[in-house]
């Protein structure tokens, strides 16, 4: 039943600590099969469930698997919703700091530029979320050698403006 997977992708939330993150990836798992079972179309919880194993994925470092999934995630999103919704640039910016990790740096940077506009739009230049997405370019352009691009980004950070020029 739905409501079985969304209790599963919710107990597995709730695992997220560093020291059940294998507990919480099986329950992912096993809520994605179930909502693939059960429908057989792209839906937003399905990409939610897969959003959230790749999470996952990405704080076991299993990088080249997790992007596999946000691809999946962000094909499927993109057909369904207006480039410019929110849960869009969400999963982007995950991708992102996936690719980031994997040394996908120009993917990485399209990616998370273009869901940081989205995301300053619609939560604000003082959300969290806005936030976590400017460390994310803080911390690519830093992986990447940037330094000017890094320091540009931490002074946003300092400054409390999300906006990306």
């Amino acid at each position: 039943h739905p409501d079985v997977a969304s209790s599963l992708n919710n107990l597995a939330a709730v695992l997220e600590a560093p020291e059940a993150l294998a507990e919480a990836e099986r329950h992912y798992r096993n809520a994605l099969a179930m909502r693939q079972r059960i429908f057989t179309g792209d839906d937003s919880d399905t990409a939610s469930i897969l959003n959230n194993l790749a999470g996952i994925l990405v704080s076991r470092q299993k990088y080249a698997e997790a992007a596999a999934l946000y691809a999946e995630v962000l094909t499927a999103c993109e057909e369904a919703l207006p480039d410019d919704h929110y849960a869009v640039a969400i999963y982007r910016n995950n991708s992102g700091e996936c690719l980031t990790k994997l040394g996908r740096y120009e993917e990485a940077e399209t990616l998370l530029t273009k869901s940081q506009k989205v995301i300053e739009k619609f939560f604000g230049p003082n959300h969290a979320r806005t936030t976590k997405g400017l460390k994310r370019l803080e911390a690519l352009y830093n992986a990447w050698g940037k330094s000017d691009k890094a320091a540009e980004v931490k002074g946003r950070l300092a400054g409390g403006s999300g906006e990306v020029k």
